[in-house]
């Protein structure tokens, strides 16, 4: 087949959409199929990746990563290219500017159109400067008369069927990129990080992988071990990898606090070295609720990581309470976790098993199977 994906943020923007779809693009092309991306241009990016479609751009007043498609004088250009490649689905990664043509291209060329919802943008109402009703209105207006729409997690299909009031979105989950996360794991870069961070034989590495912004909860996060966990065990110690608007915060809140050592706080790290702290780490964490079907939590599972999550549809499939992870209710509740979780070497084990089976359902040949399937119906 033949497949045009559009989506307004890709490479050199480094975030969980961009890495879903270069996945996404990469496992259709590794099936055979031939596929052509249309997403923003970049300043100074040079793209070596095949079939990648430059939009030219302008930055965008938010003071986000993406940029704003100018589409006035592409769009001929773009519908040309459809018609002449023949293209046969078109599936679209974005709400905004390059989802609403790929929208408006497949209806009139007559092409297969298939659009997933990746982002609760109702949790992210203060990036975007609008309230939430008027969030939720513009996308039941784009997504009204979208036959397929598709979405990665329970939470989020169950959000779409309340405010479109259907029953027929497709759950797809988020995949991951296996034979990555292997290859560059490896012993020699543990071995440097553990010496980098002090990491002694004692510890208990607890890892949050993300952007430290307020609606990953990261900041309350940090504050709930320096005041419940640390106390009670001070061989634990929290990884933060990643970077973000309260990052800067954190690293203050951090140099005040009497536990200031058992605090490793990484700054961002490269997709490519990411592997190697997974496996650095005994427990994964995360208090965040605003995701979808977070793509950290689904690579911890794939690396065998026992995890402490909030109670949230967005984990539904990935977690099983009491067997690869403990869910918790309240910062009480997930500090108890937290100690008993690292205080019980074998109950560690025990969940790592069970994480190992969880994870074959995410691997990228497995779910790339299920577009395809939705592609030819």
């Amino acid at each position: 087949m033949k497949i045009a994906l559009f989506c307004d943020t890709y490479i050199p923007v480094k975030n969980w959409l961009v890495s879903m779809v270069s996945q996404i693009k990469s496992s259709l092309e590794a099936e055979g199929h031939e596929v052509y991306l249309f997403c923003p241009d970049y300043p100074d990016h040079t793209d070596t990746e095949k079939n990648v479609i430059r939009i030219k751009s302008v930055g965008t007043p938010l003071k986000l990563d993406d940029r704003l498609p100018i589409t006035l004088k592409k769009k001929k250009e773009i519908k040309q290219f459809l018609i002449e490649n023949k293209i046969d689905v078109i599936h679209s990664h974005s709400e905004f500017i390059l989802g609403r043509l790929a929208k408006k291209f497949a209806r009139q060329l007559d092409i297969k159109y298939v659009h997933t919802f990746h982002t609760m943008w109702e949790d992210y109402s203060h990036y975007l400067m609008m309230p939430k009703i008027s969030i939720r209105k513009a996308l039941q207006h784009f997504l009204k008369n979208v036959e397929c729409i598709t979405t990665p997690s329970v939470k989020s299909c169950q959000y779409l069927e309340t405010i479109l009031k259907r029953k027929d979105i497709i759950h797809i989950p988020n995949f991951i990129d296996e034979q990555k996360l292997i290859c560059e794991a490896n012993e020699e870069d543990i071995n440097k990080l553990k010496k980098q961070y002090q990491i002694e034989k004692d510890n208990i590495i607890v890892s949050f992988i993300g952007r430290v912004s307020s609606e990953k909860r990261v900041f309350e996060l940090v504050q709930s071990y320096d005041t419940l966990i640390f106390p009670k065990n001070n061989h634990i110690k929290l990884m933060v990898i990643g970077d973000g608007k309260q990052f800067k915060k954190v690293q203050r809140y951090v140099a005040n606090s009497k536990y200031k050592d058992n605090y490793i706080l990484t700054g961002y790290v490269e997709w490519k070295d990411i592997g190697s702290y997974y496996k650095l780490s005994d427990i994964y964490t995360t208090i965040s609720i605003s995701e979808t079907h977070p793509m950290t939590v689904t690579e911890a599972v794939f690396l065998w990581l026992p995890c402490v999550v909030v109670q949230d549809k967005s984990f539904e499939g990935l977690v099983t309470d009491k067997l690869n992870w403990y869910i918790w209710k309240d910062i009480d509740d997930y500090s108890e976790k937290i100690l008993s979780l690292a205080s019980k070497p074998k109950a560690r084990k025990s969940f790592m098993k069970e994480s190992k089976k969880i994870a074959q359902k995410y691997i990228s040949k497995n779910i790339i199977k299920k577009y395809i399937e939705l592609y030819e119906i």
